[in-house]
């Protein structure tokens, strides 16, 4: 259920004869006004068959949903004057249905231990969230927030059956109990294990084989594919590229392994429009590109705003807009390969035909913010 404001011109809510009509003693005790609601807590079906029951349960949601609005906008204290309804989803979203098995099945004490596993491809972080099953209908919290270590591992092993030998998970699938999905069922976390088992399937295409056999012959392959993707893996550290392990940067942190700040203090570099970074090397070698990580602020949570007539996200003002890459030849001349000017990519990478050069390196010219920004690494390639 989605709002947005209505400007000057208040409209009227009529509620259909077929929604439920809840006063001040019948509506759960939920937030109940609509400036940053969400309204996750309409919700129902724990107390049902959610595959079975399906169409009675949306038929509920519509009737729970459209009342919940109707107490809101009709209000005696005027709480949804200036509000109207936007959106309601027509298909219910379901937290839990059936449960497939891997060759690890992650639990609330895994979780609870930071998920170290020595096959680790992804990672969470959110609490384990518990939903009562009885939902909207709960008289009490409907939901306990039980802690969480932040990131914590989940093993590849809980991405594929145990019994389907062709069969890969993803999101709120994956081999987990009851207390795990409550973790991992959010969509940043549902993101990340669907990026690491779309990986194992290209690599069991790759190698003509199947999920398990990608765990136990390919595992090195697919957690290094995933890092060079910008996969975050907790405890991994990227191997940077050869040619930057020969070379000399400017920066020892363009080639540490880590293209985040983390636990252990700063990971980037802060440059000014005008600065540079990169590497230069003794001997002339042929370079036909680049990977480069950006800072993109990971410390905005990034959320979409629940309602309409906020003003628009901006791009982080740390990530670099414009910049340019050149390359210095054996005569020190330095002359540009690739140039962007409208950069929203936080993993930027470029070919070019092999060129013959001593040195290269970026040199930042403009980012959103209007002023510096940030890098993480950089990779010759």
């Amino acid at each position: 259920m989605q709002l947005r404001r209505s400007g000057e011109a208040d409209r009227p809510f009529r509620v259909p004869e077929w929604a439920y009509v809840f006063t001040d003693e019948t509506i759960p005790p939920r937030s109940l006004h609509p400036e940053g609601n969400n309204f996750w807590w309409v919700s129902f079906g724990g107390v049902k068959d959610t595959l079975h029951d399906a169409e009675e349960i949306r038929e509920e949601l519509f009737k729970i949903a459209y009342g919940a609005w109707a107490y809101i906008k009709n209000h005696p204290d005027g709480r949804g004057k200036g509000w109207t309804l936007d959106w309601i989803g027509s298909l219910p979203g379901k937290r839990e249905s059936w449960r497939f098995e891997g060759d690890h099945i992650l639990t609330q004490c895994d979780i609870e231990a930071g998920g170290i596993f020595p096959d680790t491809v992804a990672h969470g972080g959110w609490n384990m969230d518990e939903h009562m099953p009885e939902a909207f209908y709960f008289k009490g919290k409907p939901s306990i927030l039980h802690p969480t270590p932040s990131p914590f591992g989940i093993p590849y092993r809980s991405l594929y059956s145990r019994n389907i030998r062709n069969l890969l998970f993803a999101g709120r699938q994956i081999s987990a109990s009851h207390m795990a999905q409550s973790s991992i069922g959010v969509m940043g976390t549902c993101a990340v294990t669907g990026q690491a088992a779309g990986t194992a399937a290209a690599l069991a295409v790759k190698y003509g084989t199947f999920p398990r056999e990608v765990g136990s012959a390919h595992l090195a392959e697919l957690r290094e594919t995933l890092l060079e993707d910008d996969q975050f893996i907790p405890g991994l550290r990227r191997m940077p590229s050869p040619l930057s392990l020969l070379g000399t940067p400017s920066h020892e942190t363009l080639r540490d392994g880590m293209d985040r700040d983390w636990d252990d203090g700063s990971h980037g570099i802060t440059l000014a429009p005008g600065d540079s970074c990169g590497y230069s090397f003794s001997d002339p070698v042929e370079i036909s590109g680049i990977r480069i990580v950006f800072d993109s602020d990971l410390s905005d949570n990034k959320r979409l705003s629940c309602e309409e007539g906020r003003p628009a996200r901006e791009m982080p003002g740390c990530l670099f807009r414009r910049f340019r890459v050149e390359i210095q030849n054996g005569d020190g001349a330095w002359f540009t390969v690739r140039e962007e000017a409208e950069n929203r990519h936080r993993l930027v990478r470029m070919h070019w035909p092999p060129v013959t050069a001593r040195a290269i390196r970026i040199l930042p010219l403009e980012a959103w913010g209007g002023n510096g920004g940030r890098i993480f690494s950089v990779d010759v390639l």
